[in-house]
């Protein structure tokens, strides 16, 4: 009925179409919350649905001023599947292995947790934490604050290692599932073992004084078949009418006369649970070629059921990039504790090869769902070039990063997890929606403007408003052949200039929660922390730029360094030093794009923050940072212009493009007239000493004004000097206006 419904009803406009799927699905939780035994085929329907909705792009939404008239946006998208994708170079979240998420639907909230690493940013300690997020959304989770709810310090008995934790709601309550050394060793002892935490109060499941000790998981009486040696990565899933744990071992028994790394099973009481209710038993061993590479392994189970079947996935080998994915399959009515009852594909469902030499070593992956019951694969993997550097063991190189993306289906109906990128696209078909405002459009006009063109007085005018500027001590005005007459900031006193900068007034930017920040720059400073330009209230709540010779960041804050939401590119190439270049800075509650001299070249498209997050007055500068102990910039402005809206690609492009034609075409002009004139009496000019009085200002072609206050040119016959009040037609009818 669904599927007739919505084929036969033709929708005009995204957000209509979009307002339609959410009501039928509404009205289908509904349905399936008074008619659970329908939830199967009434999953189904949503999922249906879900493939028919736009699922667009919320910064290029943010982009949008429907106050613009006659503007043209391009807001990208995706038709059905899965949002969720994360591309190579862009994990969800970094150095953190074994990654796994779960949907609470009581809270309708994202839970993840991992390992956290040795050696990582966070230091040298590691393996040693239960750490857990929660947001909304998958995506969410990647800025989500990061709480400790248990340190193996804090319990006599539990020591290293604290690998792959879970989380699992068991019966009515959520428990932490994951492994500690059985004393509290630090060194490379990995006489490890299973065990639980319960969380008392899930309403406050961040709260380490929500959740209880850690309890070991126990085999049954004297049995000794497994948990008796080395045994990780501790899973819980329920299938007809059976609740089972799944981990992996090196209990040597009948099923696994060599102890190495296999699959263990056995049932729980779900009231009970870190007891087992049955003996272990082994359900695979590693075989193949695949298994056996580095090490003989089997580990890291995560189970994921569709139609009646159970779909087990599995990592194997060693932790490198050998590392990849294998699958066993069973029926989910089946004894599942009985090794005949599953069926092992004969080879691996990922590897390395399939992510374009740009990854390597996927593999510990979980299941999840995205909002509309979709399954989306959570899984860890390296960076082919970072790994590729590292020597030692694999186990203690940290960059194993968390990614994630749709799980598709096969016409078997098991789960295919290989696709490259061009073959699921994104886990749906992408598409980009072009919308336009009514009315005839404007030109593009700044609501401040600085473009140096006055006399220096330390007071930067405003040439769109009223919003003047200042400038401090070692700033000046000099000539450019390029753009003419520019800002020169002279860099840190450490360098030998005067801590120079300019500041905007106070509170400019108050509220601008939508905002295109242009400039012209032209560096010097080449090494070291400090802010081409910055706006914020302190060294905790800020956004900035640092252009840099081969790089160039924009970055957001409420939080410090530590949790800068980053736009940068890096390798620049050609690279910036010592040549001009326009920057843009796009900036909306929900993004930072930032653009070179028109193009695109790095944006965060999941900031969350505004401007108006940084709180109100606040200070902006050219050339200072918000940290006293960075460097001040050094180097060339021109043409500071910020703009009350965000600009589009294609708007910054057109505006990058006028700005250059109008510059081109006035310092044509300039050249023009200085090549029509010559210096009457150049023989007898010489030169113009420091302590001498300065000259009238002149348009010096082929000079370079160093500080207003020092003069040191040489005059050749070659050099044409112009005033710079005089109109450059009438200079082109009368010579003797430039006479002296």
């Amino acid at each position: 009925m669904i599927r007739n419904f919505f084929d036969g009803t033709i929708i005009e406009g995204v957000m209509a179409r979009n307002q339609v799927v959410d009501f039928a699905v509404d009205q289908l939780t509904d349905l399936m919350n008074a008619e659970p035994a329908k939830r199967k085929e009434i999953i189904k329907d949503k999922q249906f649905l879900n493939w028919q909705k736009l699922g667009l792009n919320e910064a290029d939404i943010e982009k949008a001023d429907t106050d613009r008239a006659g503007m043209e946006y391009t807001v990208r998208g995706t038709i059905g599947g899965s949002a969720y994708y994360t591309k190579a170079d862009s994990p969800l979240i970094e150095e953190r292995a074994d990654p796994y998420i779960v949907y609470d639907e009581e809270r309708q909230m994202y839970y993840f947790t991992a390992s956290y690493p040795v050696n990582g940013k966070g230091g040298a300690d590691g393996y040693d934490r239960l750490v857990i997020r929660e947001a909304k959304t998958i995506e969410g989770l990647a800025d989500a604050e990061e709480h400790v709810i248990w340190d193996e310090s804090e319990v006599q008995g539990y020591g290293r290692w604290i690998w792959a934790p879970e989380l699992h709601k068991i019966g009515d309550s959520w428990y932490f599932l994951s492994t500690a050394s059985l004393d509290e060793t630090t060194g490379g002892n990995f006489n490890i073992r299973p065990f639980m935490m319960k969380c008392n109060n899930s309403e406050e499941i961040t709260n380490p004084d929500s959740w209880g000790e850690p309890e070991r998981v126990k085999t049954m009486q004297g049995d000794k078949t497994g948990l008796n040696a080395m045994s990780l990565d501790m899973a819980y899933f329920e299938a007809g009418g059976r609740h089972y744990l799944v981990w992996a071992d090196f209990t040597k028994n009948d099923g696994n006369p060599a102890g190495i790394s296999s699959l263990y099973i056995a049932t729980i009481d779900p009231s009970n649970p870190t007891q087992l209710t049955s003996t272990c038993s082994v359900i695979t061993v590693p075989e193949y070629v695949w298994e056996l590479e580095r090490y003989k392994v089997n580990e890291g189970p995560a189970v994921l059921q569709k139609d009646g079947k159970v779909y087990l996935a599995f990592s194997a080998s060693g932790t490198g990039s050998e590392y990849c994915v294998g699958l066993l399959t069973g029926n989910a009515d089946d004894d599942l504790t009985k090794k005949e009852n599953w069926v092992k594909t004969p080879y691996p469902i990922m590897t390395s090869g399939d992510f374009n030499d740009e990854l390597c070593g996927p593999g510990h992956n979980s299941f999840t769902v995205d909002e509309y019951g979709n399954a989306v694969i959570v899984y860890h993997a390296r960076p082919a070039d970072t790994h590729a550097g590292h020597t030692g063991d694999p186990l203690y190189d940290p960059c194993r990063h968390a990614y994630v993306k749709p799980v598709l289906f096969g016409a078997d109906g098991a789960p295919v997890l290989n696709l490259s990128d061009e073959e699921f696209v994104k886990g749906g078909s992408e598409i980009t929606v072009k919308v336009k405002v009514k009315g005839e459009s404007e030109e593009s006009k700044p609501s401040l403007e600085y473009n140096f063109d006055e006399d220096y007085t330390g007071i930067v005018k405003d040439s769109a408003g009223n919003q003047d500027g200042t400038v401090t001590e070692g700033a000046s005005y000099v000539w450019d052949k390029e753009y003419g007459q520019v800002l020169y900031l002279d860099g840190d006193k450490t360098d030998g200039g005067h801590d120079s900068y300019l500041e905007f007034p106070e509170g400019y930017f108050d509220g601008k929660d939508k905002v295109t920040i242009s400039m012209d720059v032209n560096e010097v400073t080449r090494s070291g922390n400090y802010f081409t330009f910055g706006v914020g209230q302190n060294n905790q709540k800020y956004l900035f730029l640092k252009t840099a010779p081969t790089s160039t960041k924009l970055a957001v804050t409420t939080s410090g360094y530590q949790n800068e939401k980053l736009a940068n590119r890096n390798s620049v190439y050609p690279n910036n030093s010592r040549t001009w270049i326009n920057i843009k800075m796009v900036v909306t509650p929900k993004s930072i794009s930032l653009y070179q001299d028109g193009k695109l070249i790095a944006e965060n498209l999941n900031t969350n923050i505004s401007l108006d997050d940084l709180g109100r007055n606040l200070k902006a500068y050219i050339g200072k940072s918000f940290y006293s102990e960075d460097k001040y910039f050094r180097g060339y402005f021109d043409n500071i212009k910020v703009y009350d809206y965000a600009m589009t690609d294609e708007e910054g492009k057109k505006v990058t493009k006028e700005e250059k034609e109008a510059r081109e075409k006035k310092m044509g002009e300039v050249k023009l007239v200085a090549e029509k004139f010559e210096i009457p009496n150049a023989d007898n000019i010489n030169s113009c000493g420091l302590n001498e009085s300065p000259p009238q200002k002149w348009i010096l072609p082929s000079v370079l004004f160093f500080h207003p206050n020092q003069y040191d040119f040489a005059f050749y016959k070659t050099v044409q000097i112009i005033p710079l009040d005089f109109d450059l037609q009438a200079l082109l009818q009368d010579r003797k206006k430039i006479q002296r």
